[in-house]
């Protein structure tokens, strides 16, 4: 058998490839092992890494963070000291340029008063001449329509004056034909005769009668039936002084019972045509009564009321007894010496005013506790009777007082509303005695009256007149200042700029100093001398006027006003003296020229001869007795002679025509009873 020594060669080969495989494949598998194990080693490796990147990049981001947080707080704290710095840079600027800006302006404030002061001459002429121009062209309206208002207002007046008295005369004489017949008998109630009364005085004569005062009443307050009628009488005498007819008629009565309002009945349906204010006090018990009957030419029927009610005489009496312990009181207390004070009262005085002090005290102690006080009774002086009588004698004259101003401004035939009177009534003849009332007192009774003022002045504006109550309004201000009660006066004052805003279409707002802003510009010369009496008083009672700049402008207009009524006037004597030199001095029926010259020349007596020469032709002309008729003829020359004689006598004397109709002898030549002196 051959070898062949290929085959173990190549089985050795097989063998070394199978080891080698082997080997391989062990390889493989270790290496695949290893791989694995590193793969796994690396996977830890690599989680391990990445946690430690992870922490390290946490760890640098918040280092990076607190980085940050650091850098923002240093950063802010740079800007805010830079913006410290900044504003202090800009403060010290700013004060720089205030500084810059005030002295350029103090320097343009400078400049601008020395340039006004320069223009200021030419600026306040141009001023006035616009505001001059402004009130003739925008403000004639308004003048006029006021005016027109104020002067029909006074019309009405008037003529509601007029028919008053025409009424009044015709029911007068109608009365005194009634009566005659109807009062054979002596029924009436008043001691004047019916046509004594009617014929005493003038028709718008306001009549006030006292009716009889009861006993119980007198028996109380001894004397003041007679102090009643002295201060009326008075008043009525005051009145009259200041052209109000009034009169006071005290012991008019026959019959005290005939005071009663059958009585005011009776007479009102016989005096209706009279003006009658009749004031009825009463006493029932402690309480005392004042009541009215009032009534004006030709009422239909008559007013009547109460003025005072129930009064009670017992707690005005107690009231005075009190000031006057209050008073005694007071005067111990700032003595240094009571005794003194006590003996100066005298022992009877002091005994009552202690025993009324005790009553005081237990009065009030009641009062707190809410017990009656009725049964508490002072001891009450013949003081304390008279200023009780002279407290009641008060009312009725403020009450006649009011009534007669409500007359004289509402109802009576005058050609306007006449103002009250009763303000300064008050205070020209001592009606109100300081030392019974208080200054407060004073005061509220002043101002009850203003108030009732104020609603009675109404009443003229629901008749078409309130352009005049800002006026009376003015002069009521005026009395409450002469009566030193000066915010009274401010009232009044502030309710007439109030009437006077409204009748020029603009509404009143806001307190006196604003009123008197609205005013400014509404104001025309026809106002003048409403804004000085306004200006008046605003000065008595120290209020900062703003219309002190107005009264020069219109004093400017008015003596603008004047001057052009002077150049009127003056055209209207020029175009009469043209109009005489230029008379026909010859006519077909006489020939005046020698009758010029004698005048001319003064020969009076040789004119007064052609005077008669003319009337003498005139005469022979004449058909039957010389009357007026045939003077109408010769109206020419009779004219003639009148403007020659104006002519030559400078407008001195004229020629009367009425005084030669009445005239008995024509060819005297005594002709100076026909000749007028003109004033």
């Amino acid at each position: 058998m051959n070898f062949n020594w290929i085959t173990p060669l190549a089985l050795i080969g097989n063998a070394v490839n199978n080891v080698v495989s082997s080997f391989k494949r062990e390889a493989t598998a270790k290496e695949s092992l290893a791989i694995v194990k590193a793969k796994q080693e690396l996977d830890v490796s690599m989680t391990q890494s990445k946690w430690e990147h992870d922490k390290k990049v946490q760890e640098m981001r918040a280092y990076v963070q607190v980085g940050i947080a650091q850098k923002q707080i240093e950063h802010q704290q740079r800007l805010e000291q830079q913006r410290a710095e900044t504003n202090v840079k800009l403060a010290l600027i700013q004060a720089k340029n205030q500084q810059e800006l005030q002295e350029r302006s103090f320097e343009f404030q400078t400049w601008l008063k020395e340039k006004e002061w320069a223009e200021n001459r030419a600026l306040t002429e141009y001023v006035q001449q616009m505001q001059l121009q402004i009130a003739n062209n925008n403000l004639d309206f308004q003048k006029w329509k006021v005016g027109e208002e104020k002067e029909l207002a006074l019309t009405l007046k008037r003529l509601d004056g007029e028919i008053t008295l025409a009424r009044g005369a015709m029911e007068r004489e109608t009365q005194l034909v009634l009566m005659n017949e109807r009062y054979e008998r002596d029924r009436n109630p008043l001691w004047l005769t019916r046509r004594q009364f009617l014929s005493d005085a003038e028709i718008e004569s306001l009549r006030i009668f006292l009716s009889p005062i009861s006993p119980e009443l007198m028996g109380k307050l001894p004397g003041i039936k007679n102090n009643v009628e002295t201060k009326l009488t008075k008043i009525a005498e005051y009145y009259a002084s200041q052209g109000r007819a009034l009169r006071f008629f005290g012991d008019a009565w026959t019959n005290i019972k005939d005071a009663q309002e059958a009585t005011a009945q009776a007479i009102f349906a016989d005096y209706k045509s009279q003006p009658i204010l009749i004031l009825n006090a009463q006493m029932e018990g402690e309480y005392f009564y004042l009541k009215y009957n009032f009534w004006a030419s030709n009422w239909q029927t008559f007013r009547s009321g109460v003025l005072v009610d129930q009064l009670s005489l017992k707690e005005q009496q107690h009231l005075y007894a009190k000031r006057e312990v209050q008073k005694w009181q007071k005067l111990r207390q700032e003595s240094p010496n009571p005794d003194k004070i006590d003996q100066l009262y005298g022992a009877n005085n002091t005994q009552r005013l202690s025993t009324n002090l005790e009553i005081m005290e237990a009065e009030t102690e009641a009062i707190e506790l809410g017990l009656d006080t009725d049964h508490f009774q002072y001891q009450i002086s013949e003081k304390e009777v008279k200023q009780s009588a002279d407290y009641l004698v008060l009312l009725h004259c403020l009450n006649a007082g009011l009534w007669a101003d409500i007359y004289f401004l509402l109802y009576a035939p005058t050609t306007q509303p006449l103002p009250p009177l009763l303000l300064t009534c008050l205070q020209d003849l001592d009606l109100i005695n300081p030392k019974d009332y208080s200054r407060e007192e004073i005061a509220e009774l002043i101002g009850n009256l203003a108030k009732s003022y104020n609603e009675i002045l109404q009443v003229l504006a629901s008749r078409g007149q309130g352009v005049l109550i800002a006026d009376l309004h003015l002069q009521m201000s005026e009395s409450c200042f002469k009566l030193k009660l000066y915010e009274l006066a401010k009232e009044q004052v502030v309710l007439s700029v109030s009437n006077w805003l409204t009748h020029r279409n603009e509404t009143p707002t806001g307190d006196l100093n604003n009123l008197l802003q609205l005013m400014k510009p509404l104001i025309t010369s026809g106002d003048r001398p409403y804004i000085t009496a306004l200006q008046e008083i605003l000065h008595k009672l120290g209020v900062n006027s703003y219309l002190d700049d107005i009264l020069p402008f219109l004093n400017l207009l008015a003596e603008q006003e004047e001057k052009r009524h002077r150049e009127e006037v003056e055209a209207k004597r020029k175009t009469e003296e043209e109009a005489k030199k230029q008379l026909i001095l010859i006519t077909p029926k006489a020939d005046f020229t020698q009758l010029d010259k004698y005048l001319a020349e003064g020969e009076w007596n040789a004119a007064f001869e052609e005077v008669a020469n003319v009337i003498s032709i005139i005469q022979g002309n004449c058909l039957s007795d010389f009357d007026l008729y045939d003077l109408l003829g010769w109206e020419t020359e009779l004219r003639i002679i009148d403007q020659l004689l104006l002519k030559h006598t400078h407008g001195k004397y004229r020629f009367s025509m009425q005084q030669i109709l009445e005239g008995d002898e024509f060819f005297n030549y005594d002709w100076s009873p026909y000749i007028l002196w003109l004033p």
